[in-house]
Order: C-alpha cells, then structure tokens, then sequence
C-alpha cells in the first residue's frame, strides 16, 4: 500500500453524514499529522449496541462511549481503527 487510504462504514441506517467529506477530514489529519508515507485510517460509525459491544470487549468496560481508536500499526504501515457512536 501507498499512500492515504480512508475506508468507512456506518451500521447505524438511523444516521446521516457526509462520508466524503468525514474521509476528507480524516485524510486531512493525517497528511497533517504523520510523516509515514503508508496510512490506513478505517472509520465505523455505530450503534450505542455496539459501541457498548466492543467497550467491553477490548476495554473491560459495559458503558456506551462516544469514540474507541486503535493504533494497529506495524513496522510497515500505519493503521488506525476509530470507532464513533
């Protein structure tokens, strides 16, 4: 991979948002705040359900919260994984 790639998804159907213009900005603070020339940026948009799910999941806590990331980087790239509620 080269270069900035923003990948979402929303599984809310309650929800709008311009997903152009959310990749936009996400591309934005990237370019913005990293040096690294391989970035991966995934943004999920979802439910107080699952939002909940993965709180407790990966963070041991059964609370609804607004925003979990996740660096998943390696020696080779950049990824990040945000997930907002």
């Amino acid at each position: 991979m080269s270069g900035i790639v923003v990948d979402m998804s929303c599984q809310c159907q309650a929800v709008e948002f311009d997903q152009a213009r959310l990749a936009e900005l996400a591309t934005s603070v990237v370019e913005r705040f990293s040096d690294d020339d391989n970035v991966s940026v995934s943004v999920a948009i979802v439910s107080d359900t699952e939002i909940v799910e993965v709180h407790k999941e990966y963070l041991h806590k059964d609370t609804v919260t607004d925003v979990i990331s996740f660096d998943l980087s390696d020696d080779d790239e950049c990824v990040f994984e945000i997930i907002v509620n």
